[in-house]
């Protein structure tokens, strides 16, 4: 096989899949070291975080809705919202008239846990970012997302 034809870029930083996969490999080893002290995952965090975040908001979502809004497997979300019950961040509830759905809710150390994370992750993102235009950034994030 001719390798040299195999890609169309002659240089592996002309891919944007190749950069954004560095580029998120250097941002996320950032986010776990601020996490650590907290003794929170990334996954764990971003699922607290999100969890806590809608419940302030008047919003209970259950965990496939969850995994919607964070964009993850629900079966990953739910094996973590356990993890974080075990922990005592999270509590899973039913709602009226639902005794088969679990929504997670944030107790008390869970809401205190997220209050200590959310300001170290921004920080993290404030910092790393700091030279992009991030209101087009996050748009065009946002159309990618989509």
């Amino acid at each position: 096989m001719d390798w040299e034809n195999v890609s169309k870029f002659s240089k592996a930083e002309d891919s944007t899949g190749f950069l954004l996969w560095k580029v998120y490999g250097k941002w996320r080893q950032r986010i776990d070291e601020a996490l650590y002290p907290l003794g929170l995952t990334h996954m764990q965090f971003v699922i607290l975080a999100s969890t806590t975040f809608l419940y302030k908001k008047g919003s209970l979502l259950s965990q496939v809705n969850l995994s919607k809004f964070i964009g993850c497997d629900v079966n990953v979300v739910s094996k973590v919202v356990r993890n974080l019950e075990k922990r005592g961040h999270i509590k899973r509830v039913n709602k009226d008239g639902d005794e088969k759905t679990k929504y997670p809710k944030p107790t008390k150390q869970g809401e205190e846990t997220a209050s200590k994370a959310i300001p170290l992750v921004e920080a993290v993102d404030e910092e790393f970012f700091n030279y992009l235009n991030t209101k087009d950034f996050n748009a065009d994030l946002v159309k990618l997302s989509s």
